[in-house]
């Protein structure tokens, strides 16, 4: 296996240990919250089919880490914008998965990145992460 591959596979499962496994996330956000149960039975299989290339991935995370900024800006968490950040980082996550599961599928276009690189984006979504929790706690203070 390449190591770059394996490299990525490393990394998801230490973040996903470590700070957040966005589907056991929203599993148990949904439990809790019924109104939400049924959204996220039809967002949760999105765009996988989609996520074809390097930039395909670059914007599921880009996209994550620019909802949490503009919540964390707005100083307000409503219950569906919790929802909407970690839907986001489920898809952040499902993209990097499939990057590393059909890199070498001829149907899709990845690209190797460095061992840098991959680091770089697993630090923007931890910080992403640190601030979607603490935008969450926010609002569950008040509720």
């Amino acid at each position: 296996m390449n190591n770059f591959i394996q490299y990525l596979k490393a990394e998801i499962s230490k973040f996903k240990e470590k700070f957040c496994d966005p589907e056991l996330s929203l599993g148990n956000f949904v439990y809790g919250h019924k109104e939400f149960k049924e959204k996220w039975k039809s967002d949760k299989h999105g765009d996988y089919r989609k996520i074809k290339s390097n930039a395909d991935v670059f914007d599921k995370v880009s996209r994550f880490v620019t909802i949490v900024s503009r919540v964390k800006e707005e100083k307000d968490c409503p219950i569906d914008y919790e929802y909407w950040m970690k839907c986001n980082l489920y898809e952040a996550i499902t993209a990097l998965s499939k990057m590393a599961n059909c890199f070498d599928n001829p149907q899709c276009n990845f690209e190797e990145l460095s061992n840098k690189e991959v680091d770089d984006i697993f630090e923007n979504l931890t910080n992403a992460v640190k601030s979607m929790e603490h935008s969450i706690l926010l609002r569950q203070m008040k509720d």
